[in-house]
């Protein structure tokens, strides 16, 4: 059948195994879809492709170029990149042809693009809100395997956002990355005692250890630091302990920060269950509850 199919000109052979029927035209985005069948299943198109397709900068209509969690050799026009994490993350489509996320796709640009347009890219789509920094933070914290665009990615969010990072965009990004590696902290909780009411960023009430994230914009000048230390000081005199971490952490030491957390976790003891009926849990000299 095919084969005379072939011969009579209604089929044409664009890849192997891939075929046009009914004299339909070779477009660029019929040859993304022919590669992506090609290649199998959870193959998607990736890199400048993906740029392209989704219309970010610095795409290029001139390259086939796709990604599989199997193991594949570039051929028949097609680049192709080798990516495990394919076969169980999440993608998307842009007009029918399975795609890479936008915030995947701009850290794999950044494995192959120079720094100067990878910065380009990702000012451009944070200004247009198609991702924002906490999309960009949390695709470089799961994409563990990615050394290139990982730097590159990292090496831009600290450079050009660490400043202007609001507290609201560092603690989301912190809520990710914790919920990830199997931490459960309480969000917002608030210590009161004797005229002192303090709300945390993160808390484990019973064993009193307080994570806060600060982002660059609202703790820079010097009247909010000292905030801070008053604020801290209040806190470890009623037998907390504070660990104050910032944006540039939760970018560049992201692996350090959660080694520090689990290591005062540990000389604290384990905790029990918060109530979440009552939403407040009683420690010895003072009472926290959940804001």
């Amino acid at each position: 059948m095919i084969s005379r199919a072939l011969e009579r000109g209604e089929w044409r052979r664009i890849y192997p195994g891939v075929f046009l029927v009914n004299q339909a035209s070779l477009t660029w985005k019929a040859r993304l879809m022919g590669a992506i069948l090609w290649a199998g299943p959870d193959a998607v198109v990736s890199h400048r492709s993906a740029a392209a397709l989704l219309g970010l900068k610095h795409g290029d209509r001139n390259i086939i170029e796709i990604s599989s969690p199997r193991r594949l050799n570039s051929r028949h026009g097609i680049r192709v990149h080798h990516d495990p994490s394919l076969a169980t993350a999440p993608n998307a489509k842009a007009e029918n042809i399975p795609v890479t996320r936008i915030a995947k796709t701009v850290l794999d640009l950044c494995a192959v693009l120079s720094l100067a347009a990878s910065t380009q890219v990702v000012l451009d789509v944070v200004r247009r809100r198609a991702v924002s920094i906490v999309d960009l933070g949390r695709v470089l914290d799961e994409e563990t395997g990615r050394r290139g665009g990982r730097s590159a990615l990292r090496r831009i969010l600290v450079t050009r956002f660490a400043v202007g990072v609001t507290d609201s965009d560092a603690e989301d990004l912190f809520i990710a990355m914790a919920s990830r590696r199997g931490f459960d902290f309480v969000h917002h909780f608030v210590v009161e005692d004797a005229g002192f009411r303090v709300e945390l960023d993160f808390a484990d009430p019973y064993v009193r250890l307080d994570v806060e994230i600060d982002g660059g914009k609202d703790h820079d000048d010097p009247v909010a630091q000292q905030r801070d230390k008053n604020r801290d000081a209040e806190l470890i005199a009623r037998g907390w302990t504070v660990l104050r971490f910032t944006y540039w952490d939760l970018i560049q030491k992201t692996d350090w920060m959660f080694e520090m957390i689990s290591a005062a976790l540990e000389r604290k003891g384990a905790r029990p269950k918060l109530d979440s009926q009552q939403g407040t849990l009683a420690v010895p000299d003072c009472e926290v509850s959940a804001g």
